[in-house]
């Protein structure tokens, strides 16, 4: 007797040739559902948006995105970091900002602004007065500063600047102020370690 024909209408696979492996019909994989499809689809287009707008801003000079080489702004900056600066923000006290470095423009420094225009800073025995208060920070490397006694009136339109890390800095004590036009931006954010990305503490306490 022969067998029964299970699907009269399709004839039974050959077996196969020999040396080959069978091959077997596998099931469809399940395709994401559609929420999750579109949750995708919205998330790349923000990174894609993000991506895009960044590189405008940056091909327009409206941000710049810089790398610390100098330990002058320890601890608040380490060397290394990668820093994002705001060209439009307008320079504000204890803000932290990228400049051209006076005596040598083609120089970036990274610094932070303790005196503004009309102000007048006083360091006597190490401890730095701006308009006749102390200025103290746990920001700050030593709040102590190891220089001779110093008195500026800023100028119109010029800041002073100190780096964080003050008895190894190269900053306003050495070049004296910095002209608004030597600001190239106010520093927004470190980007780069992963581990260290974001704004800033408040400086002063």
């Amino acid at each position: 007797m022969e067998p029964p024909i299970l699907n009269p209408e399709e004839p039974p696979a050959p077996p196969p040739a020999a040396g080959l492996p069978a091959i077997y019909p596998v099931a469809d994989v399940e395709s994401p559902p559609p929420r999750r499809r579109r949750l995708r689809l919205f998330a790349g287009l923000f990174i894609l948006l993000i991506l895009v707008g960044a590189n405008l801003a940056i091909a327009l000079g409206k941000v710049e995105i810089d790398r610390v080489v100098s330990e002058s702004m320890e601890p608040t900056l380490q060397i290394g970091d990668v820093i994002l600066s705001d060209a439009n923000a307008v320079p504000a006290r204890y803000a932290i900002i990228v400049l051209n470095q006076p005596d040598a423009p083609q120089e970036k420094l990274v610094k932070r602004i303790l005196g503004m225009p009309g102000d007048r800073l006083v360091i006597r025995d190490g401890i730095l007065y701006v308009n006749g208060r102390e200025e103290y920070s746990r920001q700050v490397a030593d709040n102590v500063l190891q220089v001779p006694d110093l008195k500026v009136d800023v100028p119109e339109n010029e800041y002073f600047v100190l780096g964080d890390n003050r008895n190894n800095s190269y900053d306003s004590i050495n070049f004296s102020t910095v002209p608004l036009e030597n600001i190239r931006g106010v520093v927004k954010c470190i980007l780069w370690p992963w581990s260290r990305r974001g704004g800033f503490a408040p400086f002063q306490e």
